[in-house]
């Protein structure tokens, strides 16, 4: 493992994408001998939890970027870049503790998995079909992964790229390809940044309004003027056929399906000092350095939307067909397509939403988490929004959700755990209510939830073949520290001592094949644990 440099007698390493260690940081001028505890879980991409022992009055916890910048203050985070370290520090007193994170290691498609390990091989298991069975094609030296819906990709120290998976979503790149620094998923496909800041790309174009489902291979439809549009990309979205790209300088590109998002053309002038990019399944929408949004594809109203009455787009959700606008004055307004029922229409609950400090999405509704710690429901009202009004009295001093497909569960502060949407995707957790107690994290797939407690246990309900029924494995689930799932229907937990366990659709992901090694190895585990000391 790359050492860190080592900045203080704090810091410790953690390699989250596959474990997340109790980590016990040094005195930092602190009583002789004393330590701090600090403990982290979560899966990065997630929501992080990290608290700090034998510190009566509570320590104080502070999550930092790469760059140093402050990203959240307080024991939990909804991390912000995956793909770059995150730092966290605990205080209590004159005693000081801190944990680097490392970079996301743990990927899926629609109903794989893969692992980057250490040292660059590549461990993958899930539907052959969806980039489970690598047949072969094992990178040696690799330093990134990329997912489409169906296919992975490595990219090697050597600026050279391995696929695997459903060739026409991306698992066949074709041609040789080297001097590539940057990888980026699409729907169906891949596109790849050369260290000269071109791209490359290859999969499938998909035309979601075609009625013969007729799809192209996406290296035939750009030419050289459309593939020279996209260099020096950062970062990708992808709609259900068209793709916008996030260049260095802050525009932004497109191509694609244009009802769907693949046409920049009509907003190109507005798209400048762009920090952050969303996609549902027929739009887009930017997140402007100055806290306008624009919004183009299949909307009925594209173009720029200004920031609310006291200041501009703090941030954006999206589901499967909208888009919904955080204020930085805490109100909420919501774009998209205007004929799915799936959260378009808040003229029955806007005057709720105010003072929203997060906004959540399932693929067919919307959560909003006030300041307060109360939950404001819309959209789906069949399969949704009578269960929510069920349970809003309930939702009080709520810290975070998750959602499926179609339902949600809230953690409040006290470890309760209040769900509400359909009951074969989790919406009732009555059969386990009993077991939903000091519940730590949530996480889920489309039908099933996933609750992390604070002993280390997991509890699980929702659709029973696709994760929610954990039974055949509930002895292995101890000491987790972090749960990773695949939209359809698997999940795999990693235990303090790097263990993996997997369950839920053996064609998902929720089986561990016996070919596989089911450990992080020991080598990795007791290198963390002693890369630095007090």
């Amino acid at each position: 493992m790359k050492r860190v440099k080592r900045t203080s007698r704090w810091a410790c390493m953690i390699y989250a994408g596959l474990w997340l260690a109790g980590c016990h940081g040094g005195g930092g001028g602190g009583t002789e001998g004393a330590t701090l505890p600090l403990e982290v879980l979560g899966a990065r991409g997630g929501t992080l939890l990290a608290r700090a022992g034998h510190c009566p009055q509570g320590a104080r916890l502070v999550w930092r970027d790469a760059r140093g910048t402050v990203v959240a203050d307080g024991e939990r985070v909804d991390d912000p870049v995956p793909d770059e370290a995150l730092t966290v520090t605990a205080t209590c007193g004159d005693r000081r503790a801190g944990a680097v994170l490392a970079v996301r290691s743990v990927f899926s498609t629609s109903s794989a998995f893969a692992i980057l390990r250490e040292d660059g091989t590549v461990t993958a298991w899930g539907s052959p079909a969806a980039g489970g069975d690598m047949g072969g094609r094992e990178p040696r030296g690799a330093i990134q992964i990329a997912a489409s819906e169906r296919a992975f990709a490595a990219r090697g120290r050597d600026g050279g790229v391995v696929a695997w998976g459903d060739a026409a979503a991306g698992g066949d790149i074709g041609r040789p390809l080297s001097g590539i620094a940057g990888l980026y998923g699409l729907h169906r496909g891949f596109l790849a940044r050369g260290a000269d800041g071109r791209a490359h790309v290859w999969g499938s174009a998909i035309r979601p309004f075609d009625e013969d489902g007729n799809q192209d291979n996406l290296s035939d439809v750009l030419d050289a003027p459309a593939l020279d549009a996209l260099r020096n990309a950062t970062h990708v979205v992808s709609s259900l056929g068209g793709h916008a790209v996030l260049k260095r300088d802050g525009r932004v590109a497109a191509f694609g399906d244009a009802q769907v998002g693949g046409d920049v053309s009509p907003v190109a002038d507005d798209l400048s000092d762009v920090v952050r990019l969303v996609a549902t399944d027929y739009s887009m929408a930017a997140l402007l350095a100055d806290g306008r949004a624009v919004v183009w594809g299949g909307v009925t109203d594209p173009g720029v939307h200004a920031g609310g009455l006291s200041g501009g787009v703090l941030s954006l959700a999206s589901n499967s067909a909208v888009h919904a606008l955080l204020h930085a004055d805490g109100s909420v307004n919501v774009l998209g397509v205007g004929l799915l029922g799936r959260g378009e229409e808040i003229s029955g609950v806007r005057g709720r939403l105010t003072a929203v400090r997060r906004i959540y999405a399932s693929k067919t509704a919307f959560a909003a988490l006030g300041h307060d710690g109360r939950v404001v429901g819309w959209g789906d009202d069949e399969r949704i929004g009578e269960s929510f009004r069920e349970v809003e009295p309930r939702l009080r001093d709520v810290v975070s959700i998750a959602s499926t497909e179609t339902s949600f569960a809230a953690l409040t502060r006290d470890g309760r755990v209040v769900t509400w949407g359909e009951a074969r995707t989790g919406g009732d957790s009555r059969a386990v209510a009993p077991e939903l107690t000091g519940v730590a994290l949530l996480f889920a797939n489309d039908y099933a939830f996933a609750a992390l407690k604070t002993d280390g246990t997991v509890v699980t309900w929702g659709a029973a073949g696709e994760g929610g029924d954990s039974s055949s494995v509930r002895g292995m689930l101890r000491d987790v520290r972090a749960i990773h799932s695949t939209p359809l229907g698997g999940f795999v937990a990693i235990r303090r001592d790097g263990t993996l366990v997997a369950w839920g659709s053996a064609s998902a992901g929720g089986v561990l094949p016996r070919s596989h090694a089911s450990r992080v190895p020991h080598s990795v585990v007791n290198s963390l644990r002693s890369q630095y000391r007090s």
